[in-house]
């Protein structure tokens, strides 16, 4: 893929800090735990736009009750993955691996902020996608890049078929709730 670029946190000065400030609970997320009176509208809109991996675990096949135990198991391990950031058109704060982001929550508390865990960035709102490198967490191959840019733009691409409309939101804090309380 060509049209792109990778930059590195450092170079960018104040203009991620507002981002890399962002507790992890407040990221927006891809999924649901179940289709509840809190969630029936994000599911009918999943729908709606042809996502069909709006529960999570429905790609792997697995339940909730799956999803939280690999979840628990990745908050006790050493190994940490980054985060994918995806800073979409509309100004939105993604989470493209919603098992890590709250495997952190569930290891360093719901105070965590985005700069104390690995992550990188996807950024969408310029005019070509920028892959925003921090601290070395970004040791993609030019087909895993590909990958990463094509799975960010299909957020995109969703939000602008009516997603998540202005003032619907689902953060890692709502699906956790969903799944531990």
């Amino acid at each position: 893929m060509s049209g792109y670029s990778i930059i590195n946190l450092e170079a960018t000065g104040k203009k991620y800090a507002s981002v890399v400030n962002t507790k992890l609970v407040d990221i927006e997320v891809k999924h649901i735990a179940a289709v509840s009176k809190s969630t029936q509208k994000i599911y009918e809109l999943s729908e709606k736009v042809g996502y069909q991996w709006a529960l999570l675990g429905a790609r792997k096949e697995f339940g909730i009750d799956e999803a939280k135990e690999r979840v628990e198991g990745m908050s006790k391990s050493w190994i940490e993955r980054p985060i994918k950031i995806v800073l979409t058109k509309d100004k939105r704060i993604w989470g493209d691996n919603t098992h890590w982001t709250m495997s952190y929550v569930k290891k360093y508390g719901p105070r965590t902020k985005l700069n104390e865990v690995p992550f990188y960035i996807v950024d969408l709102r310029e005019k070509e996608p920028v892959i925003v490198n921090v601290k070395g967490s970004v040791k993609l191959n030019d087909a895993d890049i590909t990958a990463t840019i094509t799975a960010a733009q299909e957020i995109n691409k969703r939000l602008s078929l009516g997603w998540r409309p202005k003032g619907i939101y689902y953060t890692v804090a709502d699906l956790m709730k969903e799944i531990w309380d």
